[in-house]
């Protein structure tokens, strides 16, 4: 950030008409930052890695003779070896954590607002395309990759709640995730910062809860993987989770909007 940045965005006041004035622009320009930056090369590599990672330990067991564990060469089980509710909400911690801080120390952040944008539209811009990108990078290309290994490497294709359910349940704690990045993005000034506070956050209270009571942890955000894939096998369910996620993160969206509205960029 700049002295001029700084002025641009305390002085200039632009015409909002509404609190979604400039979403679309802001939101194609959020795009083709991501594309810019590769930022989504890397998570896709390093998501893709770690799916990898876990798919080939049963084989590699198998190879190496080791018989500490017992080896399932299902290729459905192989796919739930990913581990896609901490694969996911790991790489949204550090694949968003620039989502406000990186802009607000280069300046351009006052510079957008100084044309027509509501700082509402810049939010919601930054955390819909924060998701989607996330549903590509975390998700969307590990699982294709993950799932043409297995077919080659365990001589068969993974089905039902493993394919699709476990996936969707991860990328559900990504999104909250990355609602969390936005929030503490607009308290905190570096990116190691957010990245710290969001992962002390997530693991710090779910562990906790967990220590306490089993019982607590469906009444977290966090335990929507469990809700997602418990639902995807037709189990018994915690509505009390999807309402913990949904309300959750929409109240981190709206903190996140009132100290954003509220902060000097």
């Amino acid at each position: 950030m700049n002295a001029n940045s700084m002025t641009l965005g305390r002085l200039v006041r632009p015409a909002v008409s509404s609190p979604m004035t400039g979403f679309g622009r802001f939101l194609a320009k959020e795009a083709r930052e991501w594309v810019r930056t590769r930022r989504f090369v890397f998570l896709a590599l390093a998501a893709t890695g770690l799916a990898l990672s876990g798919v080939m330990i049963s084989r590699i067991h198998q190879l190496t003779g080791d018989t500490s564990a017992p080896i399932n060469l299902d290729p459905s089980y192989n796919l739930t070896m990913v581990g896609w509710d901490s694969l996911v909400p790991l790489l949204a911690a550090f694949g968003t954590m620039s989502l406000i801080t990186a802009e607000r120390e280069r300046g351009t952040l006052a510079w957008s607002l100084s044309m027509p944008l509501s700082r509402p539209a810049v939010l919601l811009a930054k955390l819909l395309a924060g998701v989607f990108f996330l549903g590509i990078t975390a998700v969307g290309i590990p699982e294709i990759v993950s799932v043409a290994v297995i077919r080659f490497v365990y001589d068969g294709y993974p089905h039902g709640q493993q394919l699709f359910w476990e996936p969707l349940g991860g990328l559900a704690m990504g999104t909250f995730v990355v609602a969390l990045n936005l929030v503490v993005g607009t308290f905190a000034r570096s990116q190691s910062a957010v990245v710290a506070t969001t992962m002390v956050c997530v693991l710090s209270v779910t562990g906790l809860v967990g220590l306490l009571s089993a019982d607590l942890a469906r009444f977290l955000p966090t335990g929507i993987f469990d809700f997602v894939t418990a639902l995807g096998q037709g189990a018994p369910m915690h509505p009390e989770t999807l309402v913990s996620w949904a309300v959750g993160t929409t109240l981190l969206v709206a903190v996140a909007l009132v100290q954003f509205g509220r902060r000097e960029l």
